[in-house]
């Protein structure tokens, strides 16, 4: 049961670090590993980018 809770929490681990890792290219610096609101707060982040993305591209209004 112990190894199943370790293989979880390094999945986990990995998923989380390849969000970052994302967003990191999209220009969104996100906080360090152990953040227990990265899954909830990166929905948020990435839309507020892609926006900002976009309406430079398509000038679109800049507020959301």
């Amino acid at each position: 049961m112990l190894a199943a809770r370790t293989k979880l929490v390094n999945l986990r681990r990995d998923l989380d670090n390849q969000m970052r890792d994302l967003c990191k290219g999209l220009g969104i610096v996100l906080s360090r590993a152990g953040s227990t609101n990265l899954a909830k707060s990166t929905p948020c982040l990435l839309t507020r980018r892609i926006y900002e993305i976009f309406s430079r591209r398509y000038s679109l209004p800049s507020h959301v």
